[in-house]
């Protein structure tokens, strides 16, 4: 195959002595990605350069890497270049790189910028022209416009921003086939270099132009001239498929490339910045965020589902708007079919696609009696809330009965696509249907609970492989489980594909921060997990015992020992659907609450990856109690404490039960009995007591949730948590008993210590944790990464997240400065998703409220602490935010609520995603569209375990989508606020 001579050219300065660039590709002649065989760059005063004799005609990447003197490589380019060389001599091109990329370079590379920009209009590269006319240099230009309409061509036009390029008429639209990269090729007779030139915008194809670049023009400079008989002209060709540097003549006496006829380049490539906007902008865009249970279409079946993703997205196109971003989608089956399993973040599989969201009526052809009974099923099922347990049972009924009738057909053996899923999910498919499948036969997916032989990792390998040979005589309920996976993610990626192509809208996937204990993922990949832990998150202002979700934490040492594998590929399942993804609870992967496997709340904890204090170091921070450790670590119980709790009728119950009289000299008045020293010893005696379980109604739970709590705020009254002879300090120690009945001395020293392991302590070692973790994330995913940072947010969280280009999350209501009631959406950054509320807050109308009058009445809610603290707030926001001098009204007006959703579109965060209960809130009188009682628009209650995940919208897509003056209220908005390029 003929070769051409490559001259590669970039300007990087930040060099030092001994440390050199390289450039790393695809072909042999560039390394085949192997960085110690890349080709090493000359460099003079911050110019690199290098020859390399490429093969003609053939499509390859590249990159560059940067080199230490030390040996070592760094590359923080998440994607590689790709071009194909001309027919031709000599080809140079001029590059732009930067360590790590700058801001605009990392947005425009993923596959969010991608998606919600795509263009068609000019499609088709470029082509060059035959390179044998000496006298002309063809250059072929390139720039990223990530800001522009769909009906905006780009040029260019020469230094003026007047008339095209050397009065060429008209001038030529660039090629969009790479977008947000526009390339387009010019013939320049030699005479004209050097030469200026912009890039300008048009709205005609050229005839004029709308916008011309900001700032200088950009300078072409001759090809560098090619001086073969100096000693230093040397280039890089293959020697034993080992990229070796020979002097130019050697290499055409040995026809490796072509004789020279022009002493430089006959193609000129140039990569200029990104397109300088005259007035600055950034890319803003708006979005919408509804979980997909919470969908309703005339079509669908008692929940939404992936086909109906395409007519919210008409929705979201409509308006103006470019992301829908939804919750979790994973399986959540781990108690089969419980309502208990709506609670979307605890995953039985963290790949799996929820069976509770196919499209029946999709899985063709259909039984005749199964298609008989959809039309009065959709009836019954459609309610105001999802009826999770009959939604379910009745789907899984149906989709045993169609794979059936389809095996009995020969349809899924012949489906190639079938086979293809199979190979694209190997990683994890496999283990996951072996899991469901063994789950189904013991009755239970508490896999610790089955016969050895089905948990032994060193079996599990070997039952997988036997389950899936079509001889196993539990294949065909193996099989069901991949035909269901197949048809899911097939559905996903159809409805994920009209959402980008049809609507130029992105979906937003959820990562979740854990998976449920009784998990494949904890069967099959038990290293990547901590055993006998739970995660959770420290108390706050919307749960004071602290969160605990259950989930093990991550083994994050044996998953970046293993290459990252695992979670790398669950961010490429994600990528098959999804542009960008949320990462929830950000904050724990700098450190993640730890919890005892015993402890039922989440106050008795500690962060890792963190450091505790040797019992014997406590005197060194002024802790010296003659009773010793045990006066900070166990709890401090008075009589008064307990009937605080528990009232006088139910308190003598409670203590004749539960306590027993405190040790002389001790404290307190009462202690734990030794059989209930753990939280998990209390909740089965009162569970036992009540004669509740796991399959007790939900208000059941509740109430027992509600009544444990009674029990924490006792278990909890202590300074210090002890893990054998190391101690941790409690998260707000102050509030206990244990804590106010010391020195003042002590609990000065204690607090200090508080203070120092909350905030400062630790710095370092999360610093190091996270940025790891984030250099993997953002090296295995072209998705924008968004993480969900709130909680106790430590300084060092957004200059790590700014580095690595993750969007954080401004709430509101959820301000990062504690000493505020709120933020100001103006205040946000640019690298932020802001929005109004979260899943996890009830939605403006539900907190403008304050109270639910189905568990109190106003007055007695403004009698207690919390009450009257939201009241104080409620009125301040009316005030110094809304601007009215008068007392707060109890139920919000449609324009104040419009001026709350106005501060957020126009902040300067480059996404405004607010929930969907609160841009249908301006239309409250609609009752079409909103519901009266604002409560029924909660999603989550995060204080309350037992929650049913079970919203649903008012009305059905179809309805919503007729609804113009709602519709042209939001895109006002949208289109006033800057935020709907490209529709």
């Amino acid at each position: 195959m003929p070769h051409a001579t490559v001259l590669f050219s970039v300007r990087y300065e930040h060099t030092i002595c001994g440390d050199s660039l390289l450039i790393c590709g695809s072909l042999p002649e560039l390394g085949n990605w192997d960085s110690e065989k890349a080709v090493t760059m000359s460099g003079f005063e911050g110019n690199w350069t290098a020859y390399v004799s490429i093969p003609i005609g053939t499509p390859f990447e590249y990159k560059y890497i940067y080199r230490s003197s030390t040996g070592q490589f760094w590359d923080h380019e998440n994607h590689s270049r790709t071009i194909q060389i001309p027919v031709g001599e000599i080809i140079e091109i001029r590059d732009l790189w930067s360590l790590p990329p700058t801001d605009n370079e990392r947005l425009r590379r993923t596959a969010f910028i991608k998606g919600v920009c795509q263009r068609r209009a000019h499609s088709q590269p470029p082509s060059f022209p035959d390179g044998s006319d000496s006298q002309n240099v063809t250059v072929l230009f390139e720039t990223s416009v990530p800001l522009i309409n769909n009906h905006e061509t780009v040029h260019v036009v020469d230094s003026d921003g007047m008339k095209p390029l050397f009065d060429s008429t008209p001038s030529q639209p660039f090629s969009d086939s790479e977008h947000p990269i526009f390339t387009g090729v010019t013939s320049v007779p030699t005479t004209e270099f050097p030469f200026n030139y912009r890039f300008a915008l048009s709205e005609n194809d050229g005839n004029t132009f709308s916008e011309i670049e900001n700032g200088n023009p950009h300078i072409c400079l001759p090809p560098i001239p090619i001086m073969i008989e100096a000693a230093d002209c040397q280039v890089w060709v293959l020697r034993n498929a080992v990229p070796t540097q020979i002097h130019i003549t050697k290499a055409i006496d040995e026809n490796i490339i072509k004789p020279l006829t022009c002493p430089h380049a006959k193609y000129l490539i140039i990569r200029s910045p990104e397109f300088r906007y005259p007035n600055s902008a950034h890319f803003k865009a708006a979005g919408l965020a509804i979980p997909v249970f919470s969908l309703r279409t005339e079509h669908s079946l008692g929940v939404g589902e992936f086909s109906d993703l395409p007519q919210m997205a008409e929705f979201c196109h409509r308006t103006g708007m470019h992301v829908l971003q939804i919750l979790p989608i994973t399986d959540t089956t781990v108690n089969f079919v419980h309502w208990r399993d709506s609670y979307p973040y605890s995953s039985v599989s963290s790949f799996a696609l929820h069976p509770i969201y196919i499209n029946i009526d999709s899985l063709t052809p259909i039984p005749h009696d199964i298609e008989e009974q959809l039309p009065k099923l959709r009836v019954e099922l459609d309610l105001p809330h999802l009826d999770y347990e009959k939604t379910l049972s009745t789907k899984m009924s149906f989709l045993r009965q169609i794979f059936d009738f389809h095996v009995s057909k020969n349809i899924i053996s012949s489906d190639d696509a079938f086979i293809q899923f199979q190979k694209d999910s190997s990683y994890w498919l496999p283990s996951y249907c072996c899991f469901k499948t063994l789950a189904e036969q013991f009755q239970t997916t508490n896999w610790q609970k089955w016969p050895a032989d089905h948990t032994e990792a060193s079996s599990v390998a070997s039952r997988i492989s036997q389950m899936s040979q079509p001889t196993d005589p539990q294949h065909s309920t193996f099989h069901f489980h991949e035909w269901v996976q197949y048809h899911l993610d097939k559905q996903l990626r159809q409805a994920s594909s009209i959402c980008a192509d049809r609507y130029q809208v992105a979906l937003k996937g959820d990562i979740p921060i854990g998976v449920d204990p009784n998990s494949a993922d904890t069967w099959f990949f038990r290293d990547y997990f901590r055993t006998g832990t739970k995660s959770g998150a420290p108390p706050d202002a919307f749960a004071m015992f602290g969160q605990n979700w259950g989930f093990p934490t991550y083994n994050w040492e044996k998953i970046i020992e293993d290459d990252f594998s695992w979670f790398a590929n669950r961010l490429k399942v994600m990528e098959r659907s999804f542009s960008l993804f949320r990462i929830d609870h950000l904050l724990g992967f700098f450190r993640i609450w730890e919890i005892p496997s015993n402890c039922e709340s989440g106050l008795h904890a500690r962060f890792y990856p963190g450091t505790m204090v040797h019992k014997n170091d406590l005197p060194q921070w002024g802790l010296n109690h003659p009773i010793g450790l045990t006066r900070y670590t166990l709890p401090v119980i008075s009589y008064e404490m307990l009937l605080d709790q528990f009232g006088i009728e139910e308190g003598r119950k409670v203590l004749g039960f539960f306590f027993q009289q405190a040790p002389h000299g001790w404290p307190g008045d009462i202690c734990f009995r030794p059989e209930f020293a753990t939280e998990e010893q209390i909740a089965q005696a009162v569970r036992k007591q009540r004669n509740v379980d796991d399959s007790s109604p939900p208000d059941v739970l509740r109430e027992l949730d509600v009544y444990l709590k009674k029990f924490w705020v006792l278990t909890n009254s202590v300074c210090l948590y002890s893990y054998g002879d190391w101690v941790v300090p409690r998260f707000g120690m102050n509030k206990s008993l244990n804590w106010q009945k010391l020195p003042d001395s002590e609990k000065a020293a204690l607090e200090n210590m508080e203070k120092e392991y909350f905030n400062d302590w630790h710095k370092p070692t999360w610093w190091d944790s996270a940025d790891q973790k984030f250099r993997l994330i953002c090296k295995n995913t072209s998705m924008l990464v968004c993480g969900e940072d709130l909680g106790m947010v430590s300084n060092i969280v957004p200059p790590l997240m700014k580095l690595h280009h993750i969007l954080g999350l401004r709430v509101q209501r959820m301000p990062q400065d504690e000493s505020q009631a709120f933020s100001h959406p103006n205040n946000a950054e640019y690298e932020t998703v802001v929005t109004t509320s979260t899943h996890d807050c009830p939605p403006l109308r539900a907190w403008w409220q304050m109270f639910n009058p189905k568990r109190t009445d106003y007055e007695s809610f403004l009698q207690t602490p919390d009450g009257n603290l939201a009241w104080r707030k409620r009125q301040h926001y009316w005030e110094v935010f809304l601007g009215h001098r008068s007392l707060a009204p109890n139920v919000l007006p449609s324009s104040e609520l419009g001026r709350i959703l106005d501060m957020h579109v126009y902040s300067p965060s480059m996404l405004c995603i607010l929930p969907y209960q609160d841009w249908t809130s301006i239309a409250q009188e609609d009752s079409e569209v909103v519901v009266e009682d604002v409560w029924d628009e909660v999603i989550n209650e995060p204080d309350n375990r037992f929650h049913s995940w079970d919203y649903r919208m008012r009305c059905t897509l179809e309805k919503l989508n007729s609804k113009t003056n709602l519709i042209g209220e939001i895109r006002r908005k949208v289109e006033d606020s800057g935020r709907m390029k490209g529709h």
